[in-house]
């Protein structure tokens, strides 16, 4: 369902700023990545993408010292990490990277809001933004369900749900 424009696509634009974190949660397979990707086709930016997954990242954000955190973002105005929270004390070092390097903005997505809450829930107070992405709604599906076929398809996901 990559072709409909979720209900956040143009909040989370409408917040984007330098010196914030923005911070995507919900479960597997809600289009977290999805989102993400459609509104930094949006931006005209440099941007640098991670993936919290790949040990290689956390090799680069190990060491919590900024002169590797600038040369990592280098000339990127914004910095995208998507499952943040498997990447240790990601709060601390999102706060470093948002407190010292200037013109950044920073979006990070997880499926563990228990996770990401608890990592980079406090040291982030007063410079994070946070929302919570579910299923797609029955207004997101009208972009590609037909008049005559949502009523039934309506029945099998309140069933399923909407995923």
């Amino acid at each position: 369902m990559s072709n409909v424009v979720r209900d956040l696509t143009e909040i989370i634009l409408k917040k984007l700023r330098p010196q914030k974190v923005f911070i995507l949660l919900g479960a597997r397979r809600v289009g977290k990545t999805i989102l993400i990707g459609s509104i930094l086709d949006r931006i005209d930016a440099p941007k640098l993408i991670l993936n919290g997954e790949d040990i290689n990242v956390h090799d680069m954000l190990e060491s919590r010292s900024i002169d590797k955190y600038r040369q990592l973002i280098g000339s990127n105005k914004y910095l995208y990490i998507d499952e943040a929270q498997k990447i240790p004390d990601i709060g601390l070092k999102l706060k470093l990277m948002i407190d010292e390097i200037q013109g950044l903005t920073i979006i990070i997505t997880g499926s563990s809001a228990l996770d990401i809450n608890e990592n980079a829930g406090e040291p982030l107070t007063g410079r994070k933004f946070t929302f919570n992405l579910f299923g797609l709604s029955e207004n997101e599906y009208k972009q590609v369900d037909k008049s005559f076929e949502r009523k039934e398809r309506l029945k099998e996901r309140m069933v399923l749900g909407n995923y």
